[in-house]
């Protein structure tokens, strides 16, 4: 029977820790590209805008007493994100379908948005 100290045992399970931790090697080896970067930074932009029309809707409904409505059906803001980007609708559309076939790649370019985003606040 194996004994271990305190010690020891504290540094078996960080060992663990990291291991369970630490990406796939197939994650590790992908690296984002240009258009990765630029969904990044799209997805980010997309997420504020959804989070201030959140704002906007719950504010108007303590405001004037009615239930939360979250049909958000204006698109405008979301179609001047994609143009400050130079993006088009179909071209953001084509971006996410080529990103849900590599669901690895998605991963790790949604991993960044929240990292990103967690670093903005």
């Amino acid at each position: 029977m194996i004994k271990l100290s305190g010690v020891n045992l504290i540094f078996l399970m960080m060992v663990f820790w990291t291991a369970a931790c630490s990406p796939p090697p197939e994650e590790m080896s992908l690296v984002l590209d240009a258009s990765d970067s630029l969904l990044v930074n799209v997805l980010i932009d997309l997420h504020e805008v959804d989070a201030g029309l959140f704002t906007s809707a719950k504010n108007n409904a303590v405001t004037t007493g009615q239930p939360l409505s979250l049909s958000f059906t204006d698109t405008s803001l979301r179609d001047s994100v994609l143009r400050s980007h130079d993006m088009s609708n179909d071209e953001f559309n084509e971006l996410i379908e080529a990103r849900l076939a590599a669901p690895e790649r998605f991963l790790l370019v949604y991993n960044q948005v929240l990292d990103q985003s967690a670093a903005n606040q």
